[in-house]
């Protein structure tokens, strides 16, 4: 013996939920619950207000109200620090200028170090400088000496050349002959 499909089974697909009882009614709900009859309400809504939850579950109001006792500290927290942090604000700030007075004295001094170590160097090419000057001076009298010699030297061997040529031409005329210009060299 078979049983005849229901018409709402033969209609729905073959995994959809079919319910088995309509919900019940407001008043069954709430001897159900034992809530209060905004509860039912809510209850017979579908979805419980948080309210109503708080009224049901004592441990519920216990945990927001700790919560609200947290989240004020924590705002109070937040304000006193924001405060703090304003309050503090110029005196890190003449920290950090103290700091940039401290980093420009260490420039200071080492801008002071490399003047004096550049006039150092400057001296000491000015000292080289003067050693060059020296040294060119003695060489340019010592080339001036050697010059003077040379030409001295030049004027004596011209004048041993005019000399020689002088006892050619006399040597020439006392053997009775004659020179032609420029021969006696």
């Amino acid at each position: 013996m078979t049983t005849a499909p229901t018409p709402a089974a033969a209609a729905a697909p073959p995994m959809a939920h079919i319910p088995d009882s309509q919900p019940e009614p407001p008043h069954r709900a709430e001897a159900a619950t034992g809530a209060a009859p905004g509860v039912a309400d809510s209850l017979a809504a579908g979805r419980i207000r948080l309210r109503d939850q708080i009224a049901v579950n004592p441990l519920l109001s216990l945990f927001g109200a700790v919560l609200a006792g947290i989240l004020g500290f924590m705002g109070t927290v937040v304000i006193a620090l924001l405060a703090y942090t304003l309050a503090t604000a110029n005196d890190r700030f003449a920290a950090i200028d103290d700091r940039f007075a401290a980093v420009d004295d260490r420039f200071a001094a080492i801008d002071e170090r490399f003047a004096r170590l550049e006039d150092k160097v400057d001296a000491g090419f000015a000292a080289q400088d003067a050693k060059i000057n020296e040294i060119d001076l003695k060489l340019t009298a010592l080339i001036a000496a050697q010059d003077a010699k040379i030409n001295e030297i030049d004027l004596k061997l011209t004048a041993l050349i005019a000399a020689l040529n002088l006892e050619s031409e006399v040597g020439a005329a006392l053997q009775g002959t004659l020179l032609e210009p420029g021969a006696a060299s």
